[in-house]
């Protein structure tokens, strides 16, 4: 059983072939099923899961659900969902594998002190984080990005080699709200600077400047544009759209034929990163933002000459990114693999999906 419709476009290369799945998700509706076993699975829920605890009401109706589908085991892309760790935890005989699709900040992106069930993770980070946050895995296990690793299949090296410069947006109406948060408010502060840098950086150069876009919908997508026109001072810019649907992996494309990456911090950089892409990453210049975001294991561990520092203007953001131009990848794979390596684990033998298979059919042995 797949729970939810994140990754919808690519969770069935993680499957053995073979296999029949049913996609359960509460995102538009609550699942209700007229059987004896759904009802039956509600009835054990209620002795299970206490109603004094957060999403009791959908726990009761994802063992419903499960009672009803009779799996042999449920796979997941929403790694931090409470209602399925609530359930993998009172559900022991049951495997659940969940596989990490976002960062996971210390600032709110994931519930603390709970359990979760076998976590296929990015790299090593995440298990310092979960540390801090009090969070336990039945097993974890570094596999890298799926999504990266489907961008980088061999069919697709004929496409990676530009001199562009690739900008990650982040991004989000709600940055604009009469009630914004401090986080989105700060957020906004440090892309806005960032991108201006950029587009002081290509100049009157050669190079294009390329923003891979956050919104999906079209009318956001729109405002997205408008955003990031205005800022660029009639300076030419180009847009990367992703659609989740069927073009979800063009953002990672985009990224891993550009020459350069910058972004004020996100999962898509820290994934090109992995992939040995050079970036600059500029919530480190903030250390206000890097507090609210709750992001500070991810960035002590990138080198230095892939951030920006407090403080640092655009004199620096030039030099920094004129040093990383200059570099010459083999040394700057050198130089970051240790780093690499931690934040994402991109084995050379085999890709993320196919790890993910493999964890799967050996549940699926044992069960």
């Amino acid at each position: 059983m797949v729970f939810d419709t994140v990754g919808a476009s690519w969770i069935d290369t993680c499957l053995p072939k073979g296999t029949r799945r049913t996609t359960i998700s509460f995102r538009n509706e609550s699942p209700i099923i007229l059987s004896f076993r759904f009802l039956l699975g509600l009835l054990r829920g209620l002795f299970r899961y206490s109603p004094l605890k957060p999403a009791w009401i959908s726990t009761l109706l994802l063992s419903g659900a499960v009672e009803h589908i009779s799996p042999k085991i449920i796979v997941s892309v929403a790694d931090n969902n409470l209602t399925l760790a609530r359930f993998a935890e009172n559900n022991k005989t049951l495997q659940v594998v969940l596989i990490q699709n976002a960062m996971r900040d210390t600032a709110g992106s994931i519930t603390p002190k709970q359990k979760l069930p076998t976590y296929l993770a990015f790299g090593k980070t995440e298990l310092a984080i979960f540390s801090r946050l009090g969070i336990s895995c039945e097993s974890y296990i570094p596999i890298g990005s799926v999504k990266l690793g489907l961008a980088m299949r061999p069919e697709n090296a004929a496409s990676l080699k530009t001199e562009e410069i690739a900008f990650i947006s982040h991004y989000r109406p709600s940055m604009f709200d009469d009630a914004r948060s401090t986080l989105d408010h700060l957020i906004e502060k440090n892309q806005r600077r960032l991108f201006s840098a950029c587009i002081g950086y290509i100049g009157d150069s050669d190079r294009r400047l390329i923003v891979l876009t956050k919104t999906r919908n079209r009318e956001d997508q729109k405002a997205e544009r408008s955003y990031y026109i205005n800022l660029a001072q009639q300076k030419p810019i180009c847009f990367v759209t992703p659609d989740k649907a069927e073009r979800e992996l063009d953002s990672y494309l985009a990224g891993l034929s550009s020459a350069l990456v910058v972004h004020p911090g996100s999962t898509l950089g820290l994934e090109l990163f992995g992939a040995g892409k050079k970036i600059i990453t500029g919530a480190s210049a903030d250390s206000e933002l890097v507090s609210a975001w709750g992001i500070s294991e991810y960035l002590k561990v990138l080198p230095s000459f892939t951030k920006l520092e407090s403080d640092q203007g655009m004199a620096d953001f030039c030099a920094l990114a004129d040093r990383l131009l200059e570099m010459p990848t083999t040394e700057y794979l050198d130089r970051t693999l240790e780093s690499r390596s931690l934040l994402m684990s991109i084995p050379t033998d085999t890709s993320a999906h196919t790890q993910v298979r493999q964890v799967i059919e050996e549940m699926l042995h044992a069960v």
